[in-house]
Formats: C-alpha cells, sequence, structure tokens
C-alpha cells in the first residue's frame, strides 16, 4: 500500500520554501487566510497533474474560489472585498515552482516521487506547465530541488533538474506532456496490485473528498460521488428484451423440430422394416420367376440349333451365289472386251470426240453472237432517253442499229444475225459517236456540278442569315461574321451597329440605309475593350484574310453624343446605346435633309430621301441597300431571306436531279453501251463459223448412224447385253440370301 509521507512546495502561494512530513493521519491546524487550503490545493494540483478540470481550489470551502494556478505561483493575495492585488503583499514578478509528493510502500516496496513544475510572469496572464513526473526508486528531499547560494536557495533550473534527477534514476524517471497519461500512469503506480485504480472514478473520489461535505445517507453518496452516472437506456433494454424474446422463440421452434424429428425417425424405422418384408416376398416371387423361364428355355434351345443350320446351309448358297456371279461378271467383261475390239466401237469412240469438240466450238460461237446481241439491248435503252441525249447523229445510228436487231419475240432466236455484214456497217459509226457524247456528258455533269455546289453554298448562307434574324441578330456579310467570332473567341462581346438603331421616320429609310451602307456592320465595343479589339483585328485579321470591316472607337463616345444638327439625317434614327448615337453623329449628324435640287445645291453636305447626295462639291445617287435597320428591317429580311430560300431550295433540287439523270445517262447507258462496242466480235467471221460446226455435227451424226447398221456389231452388243442381265440376277439373288441371312 502506498502511503503519502512528504509534501515539498517551492514559491507555492507564499510559501518560499517547505518541506512538509506526514505520517500517518495528520491534521493542519490554523487561523483563517493562514494558508491550510494552499497546501490542500498543493496536494490537489499535484495529484490531478494541473488539469483544471478536476482542480478545485479552496474546495473545502464550499464556494467556487476565483484563485488559479497562475495566482500560486505568483503568491497574489486577494482582498476579499475587491479584485485588485492587495497592497499588503506585494507579490512575485516571476516564479518556477516545484510541488512534490513523497510516497512509501508499506508492503516493502520501493519510494515513489511525483511532482510537478510550473512557472508563471506577472506581466502573462496564464501560468506555463514545465512538466509532470513520475520518478519510482526516487525518495525526493528539499535540497534536491534547491541550489544553495550565497544570497540563499534558489529552485534549480527545470531542465537541469530534470538531467540530475534522470541520471540518478534513468528510464524510471518519467516525464509527460499530457496530464491524462500523467493521471492514468499515476492510478498504475499508486495501485496496491490487488486491483487497479480506474483514474476516472479516483478523480471523482478525490474531487468529492475534498470538499469535507458531510455524509448523511451513504447510498447517496455512494451513488453521487463514487459510482458513475449511467443513466438506463430504455432503447437498449427494450432491445435486449426484444432478442431474449426472439431467443425463446426459436427455442421452442428448435424444440418442437426436435420433437417433430423424433416421429419422423419413429415413421422412418416403421417404414424400413416394412420395406425389408416387402424385399423378403419380391425374392421369393423372382426366385419363382425364374424356375418358370428354365423351363421354358429347353424348348428354344431346340428351335436356335434349327436356326444355326438353317443359318449355315444359307451360308453356303451365298457362297455358290458369289461363285456364279464372278464368273458371270468375267463373262462380261470378255464380251465387252470382244465388242470393244471391232473397228465399229473404234470408229464410234473417234466420232463422239469429233462431236464433243464440235459442239463445245458451237456453244463458245453461240455465246459470244449472244453476248454480242444482248449487249445491244442498252441501244433500245438509249433510244427512249433520246431527248436526254440531245445529239441527233448518235439517235440516228443507235436506230439503224435497232433495225439489225431481232424484235422482244426473237431475242433468243439461234439463226441472227441473218445479215452479219449489215450488222457490223451499222456498229461502226457508232463508236465514235459514242466518245463524243461521253465527252459531252461528262462536261455537263461538270457543269451541273459546279452549279449545285454554288445554289448549295447560296443556301447556307441564306440559312446562317434566316437563323441569324430569327435569333433577332442581322444578316451581316462573311467578313464582318469572322471578325465578331475572333473577338468572341477572346473574351470581347461585341455588336453591329444596326443592332442597335431604330428608324423613327419611314420616308428617310432608304436615304439612311443607302449613305451608311456597310457602315450599318460596323462593330461596337465597351471602351476598355477597343485597343484590344484593334490589336486583334490587325494582328489576327491579317492572319486570317479578315478585310473591309470596320470596329468602331467608342473612346470617343463623349465627344460626338450630343454633336447633331437640326435636319440632320441622323434624327431620324434612335438607339438606346450611347455609343450607337455617338457613331451616328459623326457620321450623319451634319447630313441635312432637304427635298429640292436647289437646296440640294446650296448646302455642303445634304441630301434627298430619294438617295442624292451632296457631298466634296459633287452631287451623287446612292445606291440603293437592303433595309437592315431596326426591327422592322430585320422582319423583312427575314421574309425576303424565307421567300428566296424557298426559291432557290427548289431549283437546287432541280439540279440535283438533272445531275443525277445525266449522270446516269452518261454512267449507266452510254458508258457500258461503248465499253461492249470496245469489245465487239467479228459477227460475220463467227456466223460463218457457227454454219460450218453446223455442218460438221450433221456429217457426224450420218457417219454414226451408218456403223449402228452393222450387223455384227448389233449381235455383240446383245451378247454383252445379255451377260450384264445375267450378274444383275446373281447379284439380286446373293442380296436376297445375304437378307434373309441376316433376318433369321
Amino acid at each position: 500500500m502506498k502511503r503519502l509521507v512528504r509534501l515539498l512546495l517551492i514559491n507555492w502561494y507564499r510559501v518560499e520554501q517547505a518541506s512538509i512530513a506526514i505520517d500517518g493521519h495528520t491534521a493542519v491546524i490554523g487561523p483563517n487566510a493562514s494558508g491550510k487550503s494552499s497546501l490542500l490545493d498543493a496536494v490537489q494540483a499535484v495529484l490531478v497533474g494541473a488539469d483544471k478540470r478536476w482542480w478545485q481550489p479552496n474546495a473545502s470551502a464550499g464556494e467556487k474560489s476565483t484563485r488559479s494556478l497562475r495566482d500560486y505561483c505568483l503568491g497574489v493575495v486577494r482582498d476579499p472585498d475587491s479584485a485588485d492585488l492587495s497592497a499588503a503583499f506585494r507579490p512575485r514578478e516571476q516564479a518556477l515552482t516545484y510541488l512534490a509528493l513523497v510516497f512509501h510502500d508499506t508492503d516493502g516496496g520501493g519510494p515513489v516521487s511525483i511532482r510537478l513544475a510550473l512557472h508563471a510572469r506577472l506581466d502573462e496572464s496564464q501560468e506555463s506547465i514545465d512538466g509532470r513526473f513520475i520518478a519510482d526508486g526516487l525518495d525526493l528531499i528539499l535540497p534536491d530541488l534547491v541550489d544553495r547560494t550565497e544570497s540563499g536557495s534558489q529552485p534549480k533550473p527545470w531542465k537541469r533538474l530534470r538531467e540530475e534527477l534522470r541520471g540518478r534514476i534513468g528510464e524510471r524517471m518519467r516525464v509527460y506532456a499530457q496530464s491524462g497519461e500523467y493521471q492514468r500512469n499515476l492510478c498504475a503506480v499508486l495501485s496496491d496490485g490487488r486491483r487497479y485504480l480506474d483514474e476516472r472514478r479516483w478523480l471523482r473520489a478525490l474531487r468529492n473528498a475534498i470538499t469535507f461535505a458531510p455524509i448523511r445517507n451513504v447510498s447517496d453518496f455512494v451513488r453521487e460521488y463514487v459510482l458513475e452516472r449511467r443513466p438506463i437506456e430504455v432503447r437498449a433494454l427494450q432491445q435486449a428484451l426484444q432478442n431474449y424474446r426472439d431467443i425463446q422463440g426459436r427455442t421452442r421452434e428448435a424444440r418442437q423440430r426436435e420433437e417433430a424429428l423424433a416421429a419422423m425417425d419413429k415413421d422412418h424405422r416403421r417404414a424400413e422394416q416394412a420395406e425389408r418384408l416387402a424385399l423378403a416376398f419380391r425374392w421369393v416371387a423372382a426366385e419363382a420367376s425364374f424356375n418358370a423361364l428354365e423351363a421354358e428355355a429347353a424348348p428354344l434351345r431346340d428351335a436356335l440349333a434349327a436356326l444355326a443350320k438353317s443359318i449355315a446351309e444359307l451360308t453356303e448358297r451365298i457362297g455358290v451365289l458369289a461363285q456364279q456371279w464372278q464368273a458371270a461378271d468375267t463373262a462380261l467383261e470378255e464380251a465387252s472386251r470382244r465388242l470393244a475390239a471391232t473397228d465399229v466401237e473404234q470408229q464410234r469412240a473417234r466420232i463422239k470426240a469429233q462431236r464433243q469438240t464440235a459442239v463445245q466450238d458451237l456453244a463458245r460461237i453461240e455465246q459470244a453472237i449472244d453476248g454480242a446481241r444482248r449487249g445491244f439491248g442498252k441501244a433500245h435503252a438509249l433510244l427512249d432517253r433520246a431527248q436526254e441525249l440531245d445529239d441527233p447523229p448518235l439517235v440516228a445510228a443507235l436506230e439503224s442499229l435497232a433495225r439489225q436487231l431481232p424484235g422482244a419475240d426473237e431475242l433468243l432466236a439461234a439463226t441472227w444475225p441473218m445479215a452479219p455484214a449489215d450488222v457490223m456497217t451499222a456498229v461502226r459509226p457508232l463508236q465514235p459517236l459514242l466518245d463524243q457524247a461521253m465527252e459531252r456528258l461528262r462536261e455537263r455533269l461538270e457543269s451541273l456540278v459546279v452549279e449545285e455546289a454554288e445554289l448549295r453554298g447560296a443556301l447556307e448562307t441564306l440559312k446562317a442569315g434566316i437563323d441569324r434574324l430569327e435569333q433577332g441578330a442581322s444578316d451581316l456579310r462573311p467578313a464582318t461574321e469572322r471578325l465578331i467570332g475572333l473577338l468572341a473567341e477572346h473574351g470581347i462581346h461585341v455588336v453591329p451597329l444596326c443592332d442597335r438603331l431604330e428608324v423613327d421616320d419611314e420616308h428617310w429609310r432608304d436615304a439612311l440605309e443607302a449613305f451608311l451602307g456597310g457602315l450599318r456592320e460596323a462593330l461596337l465595343v465597351a471602351p476598355e475593350q477597343v485597343r484590344e479589339a484593334i490589336r486583334l483585328y490587325r494582328v489576327e485579321g491579317r492572319r486570317l484574310g479578315i478585310h473591309g470591316s470596320r470596329v468602331i472607337n467608342t473612346l470617343k463616345t463623349d465627344d460626338w453624343l450630343h454633336r447633331r444638327e437640326p435636319g440632320s439625317l441622323a434624327e431620324v434614327a434612335r438607339s438606346d446605346d450611347r455609343h450607337a448615337l455617338a457613331y451616328l453623329n459623326r457620321r450623319a449628324g451634319n447630313l441635312l435633309r432637304v427635298e429640292t435640287e436647289d437646296e440640294l445645291l446650296r448646302h455642303d453636305r445634304a441630301i434627298t430621301a430619294d438617295g442624292m447626295l451632296a457631298s466634296g462639291g459633287s452631287v451623287q445617287r446612292l445606291r440603293p441597300e437592303e433595309p437592315m435597320l431596326g426591327r422592322d428591317a430585320r422582319a423583312r429580311r427575314l421574309e425576303q431571306l424565307k421567300q428566296r430560300f424557298a426559291t432557290d431550295s427548289k431549283a437546287h433540287y432541280d439540279k440535283q436531279q438533272r445531275k443525277q439523270a445525266v449522270q446516269q445517262l452518261r454512267e449507266q447507258q452510254v458508258h457500258p453501251l461503248a465499253q461492249h462496242l470496245d469489245a465487239f466480235p467479228d459477227l460475220v467471221a463467227l456466223a460463218a463459223h457457227r454454219g460450218e460446226r453446223q455442218v460438221t455435227l450433221e456429217q457426224l451424226a450420218a457417219e454414226e448412224q451408218a456403223l449402228l447398221d452393222d450387223t455384227e456389231y448389233q449381235r455383240l452388243k446383245q451378247a454383252v447385253a445379255d451377260k450384264r442381265a445375267d450378274r444383275e440376277r446373281l447379284r439380286a439373288a446373293q442380296e436376297q440370301a445375304q437378307t434373309q441371312l441376316s433376318e433369321g
């Protein structure tokens, strides 16, 4: 058991240095404000490791104290009636405080010293904890903590003291920076070995013990100050009760299953006994059946012996038939050899070979003639499209050729061509005419391709313009669109002038539209971005080939915003954009609107409603422009573009159809016919060869018929047929015997 034997204090409250021996139960007696509570607070501070959650200064007074560890370290005395420092006691400017408790083990173990080191300054609001240590085996005394000097005793510096003590006991000197770790290890050191002190319970007991409150009810004291507060968890209790009920139900279910299994085992035993009796009965019945079958087996064995005898006889007959068939086959071979040795058969073989050659030649010739005839079928298709060909010489040549071709019901006639020379005469002038037609169709097709591409490009431009107008923007030139896209890529938002102006006087719209012309597409840029826009236009625009577009210098807006003469052309338009108004004033603010020629000649800059402009000493008529200023102009422009798009779309479709028709005529009709004529055979020669082969076949047929009329040849041929019939009859008999043997 660990017993406290010594309390060491250095610079604690009004105590400079003190070593207080404690022997058994020790009483601390003194008047009020003599420092009794400070000793208890020192012991408490060491035991809790200066943990302010558990350290309760002056707890025995029964009220909350305003004292702090800093006050104890500096020796600050507080007046009960004032929060200011008492003038009777001057506190320390700075102080290093050591508090130590020394325990001895009554069971014969070594001493244990625990200590707290802290320092504070009067000009700082908080103390600083230097260290908490537990020294197992160290019996600490006051001289271990101070240095003796001529001026008196001074506390040893913390770092040097720590190294000296570590040099004395080594690793048993343990310093803790955290109060929680210190408290856990202190409880482990102070435990008696029979049970371990729980730091939370120990700290609660310590905090409650130092209040010195009377114990009126032991149970309440234990519940309040010893036991931990553990409120009843109703949900957990309900869950545990439910688990218990589930386990009870499962146990009941297991018991029921066990009873059911016992009943099943009983039924199984009964079924097993019944099965054994049934097997015994079946064994007796099977044995009786076996005896009956054994009785029936004797006559079957006799029948089997008779069948074996029949098989032997059939086998012998099959052997005889095989010998006879072999003899018949030999006789057939001999008869066939004599027939083949005759001169008639040799002549027939020669005639057969010559006829086969003639037939092959005739088939090849007729195939070539039929191919030539079928190829001319494209000439009829071309004549059906004579108007599209627009080539009278070619049409005349095709009509001449068509007269030499058989009609639709004679396409397979074997006698075509009846006049091959006339056909060749019609074919010869057709080839150059087809080549010329191919070239003209190619040129026409290329022209149609170009025209169709131009129409497609125009449609795409119209579609883009329609899309822009439907989105509320104007129909701009491609160069302006490209410049807008370039500036947008660099985060510069621009708006064309035409989108910011509205015309109030439609009578003067044409004059304003014609006067501004391309200036209507000038781009409005925020003043802070106009320099960057000009730089991009200059550098990137040159690289991208953007020319003719304008960027308005909005830095001059204030100079021109109110510079507009009465009666000027600028008055017929309005805008909510100050930059647009300033630019309009700059261009048309001094251009007067007049009606007569005399007024036109009298002013330096003037314009009439019909577009007559006087400027720079001359008068000119402005070219009319499509309206694009304001919403009404864009609406009319949108309707015009839609009508033009519908018209151009129909023209584009017609152009596509014409292109496809010309392409089909050239590639599917003219070109195949030209290719056919390039490889066209000589029909005169083919017709002559066909007649020769037909005559040859007729001669060979007559010669073969004469050979067949020879009497000796017919007799030998009949003998071969008879021998072949005998051999087939013997083969049939042999197969029948074999079938009987298999079935038996």
